[in-house]
């Protein structure tokens, strides 16, 4: 007992003594997308703050601090920090054999993946987390590191029970793996209501077979653990050559069969161009989709317009064209 107050008295001397002015990160994006049906939508857009997406954080050697919510003056903002304990303890000649991280705040902790994920079929609408981790809570958790090759990351929420943990594994160079698993969980398009799990593996052939040329396999599983009718299952083969890329992509999503398609080329290292397929539910009601995209980037700002249609384009509405931007600070 001892130890541990003498522990945590040297951490908040620590806190209070190390003076570094902080660095501040961030990014900022919108987009909207115009139906041919004359139909306007934003995305990037928060409707109550009315405001475009942002996220700012401040670092130091010895803790991040990621700023959400920023209202009006007077109102409170929602703040999470990640202390890096094992930097603060090097402060007072305590050294330990992994990195650790304290994760406090208003926070939640959401599932990582090494799946390439090439046309976005897995994180633009899949996330895992407990619905019984609650950001009003303040839940916490821990990140435990060793040498880059494993972090091992856990959060609980001690008022609604809620609980989460996390594994990534980088055991060669080209060799990826990471692990999910949640509580009262949700993957965000539809809820699990019980306990979910999701699992990763990514090689990287170029690094592993010293090639001239890009390709890599990776695959990703979405697991709820009492109904195997809500899992999802993911694979890709990318590759390329110099300004040339493309993939291959088969997805299985809760027993429906797509197959996504597509091609990159940068024109320049400001300039890149994008297209693609999509045929979803190949093995019943099968339909098709394609996009064109263009991208310009200069100081570091990117624009981007994107022309595209979906279930076979046989109406207006149908068709779309996106425009917006972003960039990071």
């Amino acid at each position: 007992m001892k130890k541990s107050i003498v522990l945590i008295t040297s951490l908040l001397l620590v806190i209070g003594s190390v003076s570094a002015a902080p660095e501040i990160s961030g990014s900022f994006g919108l987009d909207y997308t115009l139906g041919f049906d004359g139909t306007l939508t934003p995305s990037g857009v928060d409707s109550d703050l009315n405001a475009a997406e942002v996220s700012i954080t401040l670092s130091t050697d010895y803790w991040d601090l990621t700023l959400r919510d920023i209202a009006a003056a007077g109102s409170d903002v929602a703040a999470a920090v990640t202390l890096d304990v094992d930097a603060l303890l090097e402060e007072v000649e305590i050294e330990l054999p992994v990195e650790l991280d304290a994760l406090v705040g208003n926070q939640n902790f959401f599932s990582t993946s090494v799946y390439t994920d090439p046309s976005g079929a897995e994180g633009d609408y899949y996330c895992l987390y407990s619905e019984s981790i609650s950001r009003g809570n303040l839940p916490f958790g821990l990140s435990v590191g060793y040498n880059d090759m494993i972090t091992v990351e856990g959060g609980i929420d001690v008022i609604d029970g809620g609980k989460f943990m996390s594994v990534e594994l980088y055991p060669a160079e080209g060799l990826s793996f990471a692990a999910n698993m949640a509580s009262d969980a949700t993957f965000d398009t539809y809820d699990i209501d019980g306990l979910a799990v999701t699992a990763s593996a990514a090689a990287d052939i170029t690094v592993l077979a010293d090639l001239d040329f890009d390709l890599s396999f990776s695959g990703a599983g979405w697991f709820a653990i009492d109904d195997a009718s809500l899992n999802s299952y993911f694979v890709a083969v990318s590759g390329g050559k110099d300004a040339v890329s493309t993939y291959l992509e088969y997805t299985n999503e809760q027993g429906t069969s797509n197959v996504n398609v597509g091609a990159g080329y940068e024109l320049s290292d400001a300039v890149s161009t994008s297209a693609g397929v999509n045929l979803a539910d190949v093995f019943n009601s099968l339909t098709f989709g394609a996009w064109a995209s263009a991208s310009y980037t200069i100081a570091d700002v990117t624009t981007f317009v994107t022309y595209g249609f979906s279930d076979n384009g046989t109406s207006l509405s149908d068709h779309y064209i996106q425009a917006g931007m972003d960039f990071d600070f």
